[in-house]
């Protein structure tokens, strides 16, 4: 008897490991679902992780890369980005924390339509620019007071 065996015999945990399953399921009553009742498991998981990208791409992802750069030598505690239009402006960006000077936060945005930006900084000076079109920006850069799409 090999090692396996021998602790399966034993063991009831083991036992319960070594039980041939069932073309229907598990044999514990659960279907397909496996020991944690969660699907196709791993081989469920790489599919929907290859699958994705690519349902994603036939439904066409209409959004776009934008990289918010803060160019200045402050910090920028709070940024803002609403549809132009929109009443407020939304969540802050960078809470709970800020945007410490040359780091950039990627941003996406959808492919249609106009922006607004709003940046804070540190001392308290606020910038706001309007009109930023979805798609013809890759960069946004926030320097010492100003904002300037790229």
């Amino acid at each position: 008897m090999t090692e396996h065996r021998r602790l399966a015999a034993t063991d009831p945990v083991a036992r319960r490991r070594a039980r041939p399953v069932p073309a229907g399921g598990d044999g514990a009553g659960r279907g397909d679902r496996g020991r944690w009742g969660g699907g196709a498991g791993r081989s469920g998981m790489r599919a929907a992780a290859i699958l994705l990208p690519l349902l994603l791409a036939a439904c066409g992802d209409r959004s776009c890369p934008v990289l918010l750069v803060n160019a200045s030598g402050q910090a920028v505690e709070q940024v803002y980005l609403a549809r132009q239009g929109s009443e407020g402006w939304g969540p802050d960006l960078v809470a709970p924390g800020e945007l410490a000077p040359g780091a950039g936060l990627p941003l996406r945005l959808a492919a249609e339509g106009r922006y607004r930006l709003r940046a804070v900084w540190a001392n308290g000076r606020a910038a706001e620019m309007p009109g930023i079109e979805a798609c013809a920006v890759t960069r946004l850069t926030l320097g010492d007071g100003t904002l300037r799409a790229e």
